[in-house]
């Protein structure tokens, strides 16, 4: 009985959104195809690893023509609209986010050609100050500007 729920549980967690499954997979920007709730989905993604070996990620994935799905996973859980500062090169761009408690992350939508994505596009490091409870995140911009123009590129609406 234990093994079924164990298997069940592993399946749950990953039903969403399947991140890269070893530490070697951060550093840098990248794209790459992950498995998602509606299929295979070319995604932009960076990580940074932490001591229990899973890490902070950052993820693009396209939401329609003009929007993307922008995720970060931090741990930590919420309720509601969360302020989120994204924070590279001097310029700070906060969003609103909320929690999606079925993977574990916050979310936000916002549209490609704004004040967010220029920022991942453009800057030379970055620093997430999310709220309380979550935990912060520090990243390379390094390829990112390449890895979103790949999805953008791919999105449909």
């Amino acid at each position: 009985m234990i093994r079924v729920l164990t298997l069940f549980a592993a399946l749950i967690s990953g039903a969403l959104i399947a991140p890269p499954a070893h530490a070697q997979a951060c550093g840098d920007w990248r794209a790459e195809v992950w498995d998602t709730e509606v299929g295979p989905m070319l995604t932009a993604f960076v990580c940074n690893p932490t001591e229990d070996g899973y890490g902070v990620f950052l993820s693009v994935q396209c939401f329609g023509a003009d929007r993307v799905n922008l995720r970060y996973d931090a741990g930590g859980s919420g309720d509601g609209d969360l302020m989120v500062a994204f924070i590279s090169d001097g310029s700070i761009v906060r969003e609103k986010m909320v929690y999606e408690a079925m993977d574990h992350a916050l979310a936000a939508y916002p549209p490609v050609d704004g004040p967010l994505i220029t920022l991942l596009r453009s800057g030379s490091d970055l620093r997430i100050e999310p709220p309380e409870g979550f935990l912060p995140g520090e990243f390379s911009l390094t390829g990112s500007s390449a890895a979103i123009a790949e999805i953008l590129a791919n999105c449909r609406g």
